[in-house]
């Protein structure tokens, strides 16, 4: 299959969460609070990811190589066999292997955490199914942390005025789901209320729905502050907002439209590991 002359890299943000703040002194190796266990997860992250050894993938087999680490960013390569058919001289069918790979850059400094995926639809039709396949892999390893990550898109905010301006008149809900904060640059968006509820319920996701009555619809001004505080968090991969809207019957979810980032084809540039390291940082300040 023929590259594109650019390549496109769809940007995500993970945030890593305790399971339980409810834990006992002395957890595991030496950790004798929740605050102590919250200070040290991008350093029990680091170790899940390089634990793993092979990623389960129950429709193929996937392989992966750290292509470069710089500090706390680390580039990874991945390929997900996609065998072929193809006809033979005798007049018959085989199957080859074929690997598709694509570029993974995770930047797991505590006040970063982006991840960032190449749109490969020959290896993955979506970029989420990746996503979902790599957050359950490092899930069960950082179990025995105590620690889950969750892995959100980023997606415009400006996508949420847009959807709110042609259909203002037909919007009768809109459902915020939120992942409690725990990354100090984006978590200033949410009201400290809200935080405070979100940890002290021990809850990883809030859901917050507001709906107007059958025979109306909501009225959503960008004057308001609550509105715009929940948007902005959402859009910087803090959690979805979907739309349910008067004679749609599919949600619309801001998170279907990833972010994205576009760079130059990195297969027919010539550039190498660390060069694309630096370009995906500096692309992502």
């Amino acid at each position: 299959m023929a590259r594109k002359k650019k390549t496109d890299f769809q940007i995500y943000r993970y945030q890593i969460l305790p399971i339980s703040r409810n834990i006992q002194k002395d957890f595991f190796d030496g950790i004798e609070s929740i605050e102590e266990l919250i200070a040290k997860k991008n350093q029990f992250f680091e170790e899940a990811i390089l634990k793993i050894n092979d990623f389960d993938y129950s429709y193929s087999e996937l392989a992966h190589k750290i292509r470069h680490k710089d500090d706390d960013f680390f580039l990874f390569k991945f390929g997900v066999n996609r065998s072929i058919s193809r006809e033979t001289r005798e007049f018959t069918e085989e199957e080859i292997d074929n690997w598709p790979s694509f570029y993974v850059g995770i930047w797991n400094s505590p006040d970063k955490q982006f991840f960032v995926v190449e749109e490969r639809r020959d290896a993955f039709q979506q970029t989420k199914s990746f996503v979902k396949l790599f957050e359950e892999n490092v899930n069960r390893v950082l179990e025995r942390y105590n620690l889950v990550c969750l892995i959100e898109p980023l997606f415009e905010e400006n996508s949420f005025w847009a959807v709110v301006d042609e259909y203002q008149e037909r919007i009768v809900a809109v459902e915020f789901e939120l992942i409690t904060p725990n990354l100090a640059n984006i978590s200033g968006k949410l009201s400290d209320e809200l935080k405070d509820f979100a940890k002290a319920t021990n809850s990883q996701k809030t859901n917050m729905k507001i709906q107007s009555d059958k025979s109306s619809h909501l009225d959503i001004q960008e004057e308001n502050k609550n509105i715009d505080g929940l948007v902005d968090y959402s859009s910087e991969g803090g959690g979805d907002i979907k739309f349910r809207i008067k004679n749609l019957k599919k949600m619309i979810s801001l998170g279907e439209s990833v972010k994205t980032i576009e760079i130059d084809d990195i297969y027919i540039s010539g550039i190498n590991s660390k060069e694309i390291t630096d370009l995906l940082k500096d692309l992502l300040e």
